[in-house]
């Protein structure tokens, strides 16, 4: 069963200020355009999906649904989404999905059930040790640095080496500065399937050839390739830059 998560929308103190919402405030009804649009960041984090609106599996968001589940006016709704649409802040596809994608990877943040629950933890130690005006720093960092080690073990052994491998391929990406948005993420499961179907351990040495290679994308293996040579190269590398992490970590 994977790790339960619990996401939230984060909203820069220059919000108000950013061009696209001075233009939106700028409209007739700015200000419920305002309201609607940050109405749907929350239902973007909020979808299966996240970053991709829609209904349900295959019913797409329509402007009069919309007007039901936000309470707007269905013509404001209308003039929202094709401003939207103007300033390439949504993206309506084929299947009637409002994609908000690349937007909303910038503002939200999440946390694991495992994390909320130390978090509400140390919520409740704090207000103990104000109320009884003890000196609790000493045992607040010791319990701090025990609870992140319980936590890095708890996920380390729910990840599968699948998910293990997913991980580092996304950390590569963010070194050579082209991080993967949720679509993205997608996108990269679906050539995954296209490449290697059910076979989770070529799944596995595909990522591992990207990996060790920097290559932003995913190809299949050549028949050709000394894979045992490789996969032990890829192997060292990754072994690598996890103690590096680790270190850096201390």
């Amino acid at each position: 069963m994977s790790e339960k998560r619990y996401y939230w929308l984060k909203l820069k103190n220059n919000f108000f200020n950013t061009n696209d919402i001075k233009i939106i405030r700028k409209q007739d009804n700015g200000a419920e355009y305002t309201i609607f649009w940050q109405q749907l960041l929350l239902l973007a984090i909020s979808s299966k999906e996240i970053g991709i609106i829609r209904y349900k599996d295959n019913i797409p968001y329509t402007p009069d649904l919309l007007s039901i589940i936000t309470d707007t006016n269905v013509d404001i709704i209308k003039g929202a989404l094709s401003l939207f649409e103007k300033l390439k802040m949504i993206e309506i596809n084929e299947k009637g999905d409002i994609v908000i994608d690349y937007i909303i990877q910038e503002m939200i943040g999440s946390e694991t059930s495992v994390a909320k629950r130390v978090r509400e933890h140390r919520k409740r130690k704090a207000l103990l040790c104000n109320n009884l005006k003890q000196n609790c720093n000493i045992e607040k960092e010791i319990e701090t640095e025990l609870n992140i080690e319980t936590e890095k073990k708890i996920d380390n052994k729910a990840k599968t080496e699948f998910e293990k491998t997913l991980d580092e391929f996304y950390k590569m990406r963010k070194t050579i500065k082209k991080p993967m948005t949720g679509l993205a993420k997608k996108m990269l499961f679906e050539k995954l399937n296209k490449l290697a179907g059910n076979d989770e351990k070529l799944k596995i040495e595909i990522l591992k050839e990207s990996i060790f290679k920097n290559w932003q994308g995913v190809f299949p293996l050549k028949d050709d390739f000394d894979k045992s040579k490789i996969s032990a190269m890829e192997q060292n590398y990754l072994d690598w830059k996890i103690a590096e992490e680790q270190n850096g970590n201390k």
